[in-house]
C-alpha cells in the first residue's frame, strides 16, 4: 500500500498536468463569424470539463480516500501519531490538489455554458433566413446547456466529500462521491446529445 506521502506526490503531479485548465478559462471570447471555429472551441472546453478534468480529479479523490482510510485505521488501532500524520496529509491533498482541480472544472463548465449561449445568440442572427437551421441550432444549444447545468450540479456534490474529509468522516465522503458518480453519466449523455445536433450544422 502506498504511503500518504507517495499519494500526495502522485496527486500533485496530476494536478500540475491539469494546470492548463486554469489558464485556458481566462481566454474566453465570443465566437467569431466562423461556426466551425466556435463549435471546435466549445467542444474542446467540454472535453476538458467532462473528460480530462474529471479523470484527473478521480485520481486525486482515490488518493484522498486511501489516506482517509489509512488515518482512520491508525486511529482505531490506537496509533494516534500515525492518525495525526494521516489527517494532516489528507488536509493537504484536499486543499492543494482536490479543491483547485474541482474549481477549475467548474470554471471551465461555466465558460462552456457561456460559449454555448453565445453560439446560439450569434448564429441564430446570422442564419435568420434559414428557420430550419436556426431551430436545430436552438435545440442543440439548449440541450447542451441543460447537460452542462446537470454536470455542474453533479460535480458540486463533491464539495460534500471534501467537507467530510475535513471532519475525518470517510463514510460521509464516500456518500458524496457515490452521489456524484450517479448523477454524472446522465449529464454527460445530455451534453453529447446536444453537441451531436450542433455538429450536424458544422
Amino acid at each position: 500500500m502506498r504511503s500518504p506521502k507517495t499519494c500526495l506526490v502522485a496527486a500533485m503531479l496530476v494536478f500540475l498536468a491539469m494546470a492548463p485548465i486554469a489558464v485556458a478559462k481566462t481566454g474566453r471570447s465570443k465566437p467569431g463569424a466562423s461556426y466551425p471555429q466556435a463549435l471546435r472551441k466549445l467542444d474542446a472546453e467540454l472535453r476538458i470539463a467532462i473528460e480530462q478534468g474529471p479523470t484527473a480529479l478521480a485520481h486525486d479523490v482515490e488518493s484522498s480516500k486511501e489516506v482517509c482510510r489509512e488515518a482512520m485505521e491508525s486511529q482505531q488501532s490506537g496509533d494516534q501519531e500515525g492518525a495525526e500524520r494521516g489527517w494532516t496529509t489528507l488536509a493537504q491533498i484536499v486543499k492543494q490538489v482536490d479543491l483547485p482541480v474541482w474549481r477549475a472544472i467548474i470554471a471551465t463548465l461555466r465558460d462552456a455554458h457561456s460559449n454555448a449561449e453565445s453560439i446560439q445568440r450569434t448564429f441564430s442572427k446570422q442564419w435568420r433566413g434559414e428557420p430550419l437551421k436556426v431551430n436545430r441550432l436552438n435545440l442543440g444549444a439548449v440541450r447542451t446547456q441543460h447537460g452542462i447545468r446537470q454536470f455542474l450540479a453533479a460535480i458540486r456534490k463533491l464539495e460534500g466529500a471534501m467537507d467530510s474529509w475535513e471532519q475525518h468522516d470517510c463514510a460521509g465522503a464516500q456518500q458524496a462521491i457515490d452521489a456524484t458518480n450517479q448523477a454524472s453519466p446522465p449529464a454527460v449523455q445530455a451534453i453529447e446529445k446536444g453537441m451531436a445536433i450542433l455538429k450536424t450544422l458544422d
